[in-house]
């Protein structure tokens, strides 16, 4: 990576840390890696959310019930594209 991190201490409940764990040995991965590729993809869902909406407020001005059917639209694509791209 090119960017420097800085480390944060998270709380999980132990049901989900032991689904951590668990995916980790089975994946041959440390919960560490799960929680960072987990993190980088709920960033980008959000940035691409907040990408979409700023986009939509720059039109023509619509209903919320207008801006919500574009948004779910353009989620359900990118749910797609990232099913795509994993299954490749």
């Amino acid at each position: 990576m090119g960017q420097a991190s800085t480390a944060v201490t998270i709380e999980v409940a132990p049901t989900d840390l032991a689904d951590l764990e668990r995916w980790a040995r089975n994946s041959e991965r440390t919960v560490a890696d799960l929680l960072q590729e987990a993190l980088r993809h709920y960033l980008d869902y959000v940035r691409a959310d907040l990408a979409d909406l700023e986009e939509a407020e720059k039109g023509p001005f619509y209903t919320l019930d207008e801006v919500k059917a574009y948004l779910v639209e353009h989620r359900a694509e990118r749910i797609r594209d990232h099913q795509a791209q994993a299954a490749e």
